[in-house]
């Protein structure tokens, strides 16, 4: 398997300043640049140069690679909702498993109740299990859509630099 480098460090900011993407900086700075560049701008970092890209066209392309990695984003929404409820339970469960298991008068119920507690546990965890590696598996998508859309962008940042559409920060 071959690991691709990436050759530039960017922030890039689309519409609202809601929706920002980043990588190799850290999110202060990241917002940092939004509030000072506004709505919608690239910030890369490239060869050791910083630059600002705000033309629109450039922007709005960028923004298009990573398109498939935001088609993904609806099913990685519904997959939590669906994980949220059980996730509760399971913690609901540790809760009332710890709560008798710390009682040192625990009584012969109460010790019935916490052989049910740990199977309903066990089987909570089982299928949090399976939901847990679907979301695994999104994330892959995810990361590769993600790595793929980055990998694209270099050359467009290149072009942008050559036209002086990128401008020095």
């Amino acid at each position: 398997m071959h690991t691709f480098l990436l050759a530039l460090t960017y922030v890039l900011v689309l519409g609202d300043s809601n929706t920002l993407r980043s990588s190799g900086v850290d999110i202060e700075r990241a917002v940092d640049l939004r509030d000072q560049y506004g709505a919608q701008f690239l910030w890369v970092k490239r060869n050791g140069v910083r630059y600002v890209i705000r033309d629109g066209r450039t922007v709005d392309e960028v923004a298009r690679l990573f398109e498939d990695d935001r088609v993904l984003e609806p099913e990685m929404n519904r997959l939590h909702a669906r994980m949220r409820p059980i996730e509760r339970r399971e913690t609901e469960l540790e809760h009332q498993i710890d709560a008798i298991t710390d009682d040192d008068h625990a009584s012969a119920a109460d010790r019935a109740r916490l052989r049910d507690l740990e199977r309903e546990l066990r089987d909570v965890e089982a299928q949090l299990r399976v939901l847990e590696r679907e979301e695994e598996d999104l994330d892959r998508k995810q990361d590769a859509a993600e790595r793929d859309a980055e990998r694209r962008m270099v050359p467009l940042v290149d072009e942008a630099i050559r036209r002086g559409v990128a401008k020095r920060e």
